[in-house]
């Protein structure tokens, strides 16, 4: 809020409850279960399509309308029973061979964004 000069900011604590932190005077307040302000609302979701398959989708949903309107996914492979065994052998230590959210380039919140609103690179 401070760095970008944001109103507020709002979130969804649980499945349609909603909380607000936003800046009265000099003092930062949160509010829970309030209606969003907001238009937009952005989350994500795990998925398990398959055995040894995860990912992460990052959603964008038009609260006014309900619409579902971008979404960007990610989904990494965690090995096989032999993958898993021999990579606790690697300084990585053992876990998914690809994890989930490492991404190196821009962070999937902001290619969606990009990608739905058209602002470019």
């Amino acid at each position: 809020m401070t760095k970008h000069g944001f109103p507020f900011v709002e979130g969804e604590a649980a499945p349609g409850q909603y909380y607000r932190i936003s800046r009265q005077g000099d003092q930062i307040v949160r509010e829970l279960n309030v209606q969003p302000k907001a238009r937009y609302v952005s989350f994500k979701e795990h998925r398990s399509p398959a055995k040894g398959v995860t990912g992460t989708a990052y959603l964008l949903r038009d609260l006014s309308t309900g619409e579902l309107i971008g979404e960007d996914v990610n989904y990494g492979f965690n090995g096989g029973w032999a993958e898993r065994f021999l990579a606790g052998f690697s300084d990585a230590g053992p876990g998914p061979m690809f994890p989930i959210d490492c991404d190196v380039k821009r962070s999937s919140w902001t290619r969606l964004e990009q990608q739905v609103f058209n602002l470019g690179e």
